[in-house]
């Protein structure tokens, strides 16, 4: 569900943001820490869905998501690296997407909204 990755991502950009707690947290404290916010801001607009996942589902669930926006920012990247005059950002944005589908075996990139949130 799109809106609860985007949810976990915002959590996990405002968890491990947190000046408070620093870098030092050990991997449950952390995970621990986003699953409450997760189901704490789940209640609320712009989201207000049911989730009962718990704090090692929503770790796994963000690995698979950090994999995937990790795999599209190496695609941007190397668009980035080959700059061609007068394209702007948004029309690098669309090559990378067409290089990862090409680069992926025709497996779109559709996880645009968590690589906004946590890039």
């Amino acid at each position: 569900m799109a809106a609860e990755d985007k949810l976990l991502c915002e959590c996990w950009r405002d968890i491990g943001q947190d000046p408070k707690t620093g870098a030092e947290q050990k991997h449950s404290t952390f995970w621990i820490r986003v699953h409450r916010e997760f189901h704490e801001r789940k209640k609320f607009l712009p989201y207000q869905f049911v989730s009962t996942r718990g704090w090692v589902s929503i770790s796994k669930r963000w690995r698979v998501i950090q994999q995937e926006c990790n795999k599209f920012c190496a695609t941007l990247e190397s668009i980035k690296a080959r700059p061609v005059s007068g394209i702007g950002m948004q029309d690098m944005a669309f090559q990378a997407l067409e290089a990862f589908k090409v680069q992926h075996n025709g497996k779109c990139f559709n996880l645009s909204y968590c690589f906004r949130v946590i890039k």
